[in-house]
């Protein structure tokens, strides 16, 4: 009996110890597979999003799937935050102890320098050894370990002095290079931009006096044309923008000291700053290009076209996007690049507006080149309008006052007639932008009060009429209602104040603005009578009003007896005679 009792109790024993090793596997199953059961969700997710249902069911299951995937990129993204929330704690607390084993005279300045190594050495060595399991956490160790060798740089020549100049340089060119290999190597943006941002830095890193700004100019062409090639295999916008911001600021840094707070420069540097610009300006208006080209010939296809440039299905978003891109970035550097170029050599606006209208003719030959290729075709209008900016602005530089307003004028006009021909909807916004900046000019003559000036019969007061002619001209080419009456209301009104302006310095200039408004009004509701042209007899009516209101507001205080009665029974008279002929002047639709 007892011998029994043992063996049932060794036999539960047998059972439970079973039955925890089933439960051991079973955790373990659960931790290997809890990654696997994301991914598969997240799939499943996606297919149902892009599987085809019922309209009401599609939109269930779309809002539910993306619902999902937002819930798991929000665990992802906070997997990545703490990671970047730890490494930043993690180098704080190195600092920490840096600073207090410097403090206990523990480290000496070439131990410091090489403790920084060593952390820069081992992040670096785990952020490789981590890459496939753990990709994001792997990006900041890398992140730390570029931060660590840039510090360790700067502190070894700058602070402790235990390296020369050209070595320090050197060291952080060779982390620069090594963060825009493994940017290429991992396909990932985030170390190129930690080069581009540690590269830009370096000068002023390493900065001694005095310095030598054909050595900084030359330096910063050289890393921008390495992060440009970068971008050119890889396709990271935020890389280029990168470049183009950070590039253009340290080339404005050489720019100002060399030659703007220094009132004498050193003429030897012109030459070095010019063709440092020219570089850089041909590197940002040719590879972009190129690089974009190449994505939309891929097309539909996934095969490269260029040995190891990254390229992948392109969508019509995507290629909408691209030309969005382009139309800005291609204008920002060409203005930049004169904006830079303006100050090495002082020349007279005239000379720099011929300059402007040859850069002017090369965008716009570029541009027609690129309109008969099918690869770049899709950019040829955002050097057109580059040609277009360029053109103005030699406009603005080669005239001047009355003659100015004239061309612009000319130029605004042309383009709502060549936008309307040719439905360019890039031309019209341009034409609209054009005419805008006119007409804030033009409220500022308006209101300028010059009385060496005949009245009327003056140049200013001439090309004046002729920009509300030609803005009249070009609104009637515009293809919406609403537009053309923007335009002939701001018309309307700049024509009432110049009156205002031409008038009021005469005797009796009160008077005989209220005369000139009075006709004018008269002759507006006759046109909106006789066209049919509701907006014209709204204008005329509220110019009738206008005119009402200054005769007893102003006329009636302001001008002698003899005027009132003149003014008062004339408008009267004609106000009358308007209202018995209203009927038979207006000719509706039927008519």
């Amino acid at each position: 009996m007892k011998n029994m009792e043992d063996a049932n109790y060794q036999s539960l024993e047998n059972r439970v110890e079973d039955l925890e090793k089933g439960l051991l596997r079973v955790e373990r199953a659960l931790e290997r597979s809890q990654s696997v059961e994301q991914d598969a969700a997240k799939r499943t997710l996606v297919k149902l999003t892009e599987g085809k249902h019922s309209n009401v069911g599609s939109k269930a299951s779309k809002s539910v799937s993306e619902f999902g995937i937002q819930l798991l990129d929000r665990f992802r993204n906070t997997e990545g935050w703490l990671g970047k929330l730890g490494i930043g704690l993690l180098l704080f607390s190195l600092v920490f102890l840096f600073k207090y084993a410097v403090e206990q005279g523990w480290l000496t300045p070439g131990l410091r320098v090489l403790f920084g190594l060593g952390l820069g050495v081992v992040l670096l060595l785990l952020s490789t050894r981590l890459y496939i399991p753990r990709r994001h956490f792997s990006l900041l160790l890398f992140g730390g370990a570029i931060v660590s060798f840039y510090v360790t740089g700067f502190a070894a020549f700058q602070i402790f002095n235990l390296v020369p100049y050209a070595v320090a340089l050197g060291f952080m060119v060779a982390v620069t290079v090594l963060s825009f290999f493994v940017s290429i190597r991992q396909s990932e943006a985030f170390p190129a931009l930690l080069g581009v941002i540690g590269g830009l830095l370096t000068p002023f890193l390493l900065y001694v006096e005095p310095g030598s700004l054909p050595g900084l100019v030359g330096y910063t062409c050289i890393l921008i044309s390495g992060a440009l090639f970068v971008y050119y295999f890889q396709g990271w916008r935020p890389l280029l923008w990168l470049t183009f911001v950070g590039g253009g600021v340290v080339l404005a840094f050489a720019l100002i000291n060399g030659f703007v707070v220094n009132s004498e420069p050193v003429a030897s540097n012109r030459l070095p700053m010019q063709l440092g610009l020219t570089v850089a300006w041909l590197l940002f208006a040719i590879l972009p290009i190129a690089r974009e080209a190449i994505v939309l010939r891929a097309g539909s296809s996934l095969a490269p076209t260029v040995p190891g440039v990254h390229l992948q299905k392109v969508s019509d978003r995507t290629t909408r996007y691209l030309r969005q891109h382009l139309n800005l970035f291609s204008p920002a550097v060409a203005l930049l690049a004169v904006a830079l170029s303006t100050p090495i050599y002082p020349m007279e606006e005239s000379t720099w507006g011929w300059y402007m209208l040859g850069l002017a003719l090369i965008y716009a030959s570029v541009s027609y080149a690129m309109k008969d290729r099918e690869t770049v075709e899709e950019y040829a209008t955002s050097h057109a309008m580059t040609s277009l900016i360029c053109f103005t602005i030699a406009l603005a530089l080669l005239f001047d006052n009355h003659e100015l307003m004239l061309v612009l004028t000319l130029e605004a006009t042309l383009l709502l007639v060549v936008a309307d021909r040719f439905h360019s909807e890039a031309l019209r916004i341009s034409g609209h932008i054009l005419f805008f900046i006119l007409i804030f000019s033009m409220l500022e003559r308006l209101f300028e009060t010059d009385l060496r000036n005949m009245v009327v019969l003056n140049p200013r007061a001439i090309v004046d009429l002729i920009l509300f002619a030609l803005a009249l001209y070009g609104s009637s080419r515009l293809p919406s209602v609403r537009q053309r009456n923007i335009y002939r209301l701001v018309v309307h009104l700049a024509l009432l104040v110049w009156f205002v302006r031409e008038l009021d310095s005469l005797e009796y200039g009160q008077g005989l603005i209220t005369i000139c408004w009075g006709v004018y009004a008269v002759v507006l509701l006759i046109a909106g009578l006789h066209f049919n042209e509701g907006f014209l007899r709204t204008l005329g009516v509220g110019t009738v009003l206008l005119v009402v209101g200054k005769l007893f507001l102003v006329d009636l205080a302001t001008l002698e007896t003899l005027w009132r009665i003149l003014l008062f029974l004339g408008f009267g008279i004609a106000f009358l005679l308007l209202s018995y002929f209203f009927r038979t002047l207006w000719r509706t639709n039927e008519e």
